[in-house]
């Protein structure tokens, strides 16, 4: 028989080589699929959360929308419905009109320092605007690569834009499209390959990394670089799921989240160039944004910023003295 003080000596080794087990489980509502380059900074913040926390908080991913939708993630926070969720701008724009200066095409700086300073000067008005929505907000990652992909014209002037029918994503950059001359069109994400090679719509606003993963470059041949973002994806969680941690595990969750934002803008941007790439060697004709050009477009969309302004109040003044630089 073992003596006790042996098989107390196995139980400690046994323990210590044991894994932390993690104490909390937070479900994370993700709309992007697994292999998206979203993903990438997600991974680092889950394992970065994990680490921080000795294992006591562990991110759990549900990719493709497979628990709430992009559309349906701010409510999803905001009633408790799953701990954690991703949104956009372009979603929550309706319920939080500041955030209307993300949702725009060139909302956010495409330079990759000045995105990355940007990004964590607006954290604390971000915090207190979503925590007047009862919604706790964690960090942001801007959708670089914006570019519109067309069935037979590249977009270089304001002037190309008109008449063609452009499908995009939220009230603002539909109102960026009319300012341009262009049709507007509202279209389910899956749906835009079909769209394209049918000619129900003539472009696509999209970006780099998911027009390759939907192959849009099939179709819509005519890529042209904008040279700036489209919209901003945000990492929110439910207040009440956050109380239940300890102020060291919610602080390590934030912290984790600015590193995660950072590495973003890195991780992103090159993501975004490989894309372009190689859409290029799989046939794209793509043509990018010169300076002048990219001067014209961002004068013609420039009464939609007075607008915005008007419709998001002193509560949008922050965000706008942000961002408006890069404008």
């Amino acid at each position: 028989m073992m003596k006790p003080t042996a098989l107390a000596l196995g139980c400690a080794l046994a323990l210590t080589a044991a894994p932390a087990t993690a104490q909390t489980k937070l479900d994370v509502a993700i709309f992007y699929s697994e292999t998206d380059a979203f993903a990438g900074a997600f991974r680092k913040w889950a394992e970065d959360v994990a680490a921080a926390t000795d294992g006591r908080v562990e991110l759990t991913p549900h990719y493709g929308s497979s628990l709430v939708s992009i559309t349906g993630g701010f409510a999803a926070a905001r009633d408790g419905i799953v701990p954690i969720t991703t949104s956009a701008a372009g979603v929550v724009s309706g319920q939080i009109p500041a955030m209307a200066f993300l949702e725009i095409m060139g909302g956010i700086p495409g330079d990759r320092e000045q995105s990355k300073e940007v990004g964590l000067a607006l954290d604390d008005e971000m915090e207190a605007m979503f925590a007047a929505e009862d919604v706790d907000y964690i960090w942001m990652q801007p959708a670089f690569g914006g570019l519109v992909a067309c069935r037979e014209d590249h977009l270089k002037t304001p002037d190309d834009w008109a008449g063609k029918k452009v499908r995009t994503a939220g009230r603002w950059q539909s109102e960026q499209l009319l300012a341009l001359g262009a049709v507007p069109t509202t279209i389910d994400p899956a749906e835009q390959y079909i769209a394209l090679r049918q000619g129900t719509v003539d472009c696509v606003l999209s970006n780099n990394t998911l027009a390759l993963a939907l192959r849009l470059h099939e179709v819509g041949l005519k890529i042209t670089q904008l040279r700036q973002p489209v919209n901003v994806l945000f990492y929110l969680a439910d207040p009440r799921s956050m109380a239940r941690l300890s102020d060291e595990d919610r602080a390590a969750i934030k912290r984790a989240g600015l590193d995660a934002q950072i590495f973003a803008t890195d991780y992103l941007l090159d993501r975004q160039q490989e894309a372009s790439d190689t859409m290029a060697a799989e046939g794209a004709d793509i043509h990018v944004l010169t300076d002048s050009e990219l001067a014209a477009f961002k004068e013609a969309v420039r009464p939609v910023l007075d607008k915005i302004t008007e419709a998001a109040g002193e509560a949008g003044a922050p965000l706008r003295a942000a961002l408006e630089s890069s404008w």
